[in-house]
C-alpha cells in the first residue's frame, strides 16, 4: 500500500479484502477519511477498467470484479488532498 498524497494522510492505509479475489472486493478506507473520493481499478497497462465515485460517508465500499479477467491490478483511491494505491489480484 503506497501513500502519495501530503500532510494527514501519512500512515494511511486502504485495506482491500479479499486478495486475491474472484468476484468482488471490499474496499474499507482508513479511519478519519472524511472527503468524497474516487475508486479506480487499472490493469498492467494502466488502463482504467472500473470506476467509482464515492461520497463521503461511504467508509466501505464493494465492488464488482467477477467480469474482470484474473490478473494483476492496481486499486487506486483519489481524493482532493489524497492518493492511496494498493495491489489487487484478481483469479
Amino acid at each position: 500500500i503506497i501513500d502519495t498524497g501530503t500532510g494527514e494522510a501519512a500512515g494511511a492505509t486502504l485495506r482491500i479484502f479479499p486478495n486475491p479475489a474472484d468476484d468482488r472486493l471490499t474496499v474499507t478506507l482508513p479511519a478519519g477519511f472524511s472527503e468524497a473520493y474516487t475508486i479506480r481499478l487499472t490493469n498492467a497497462l494502466g488502463e482504467i477498467v472500473l470506476e467509482r465515485v464515492c461520497q463521503i460517508a461511504e467508509n466501505q465500499v464493494v465492488l464488482s470484479v467477477g467480469s474482470l479477467p484474473a490478473g494483476a491490478y492496481n486499486a487506486i483511491l483519489d481524493s482532493n488532498s489524497k492518493r492511496l494505491t494498493a495491489r489487487v489480484i484478481l483469479r
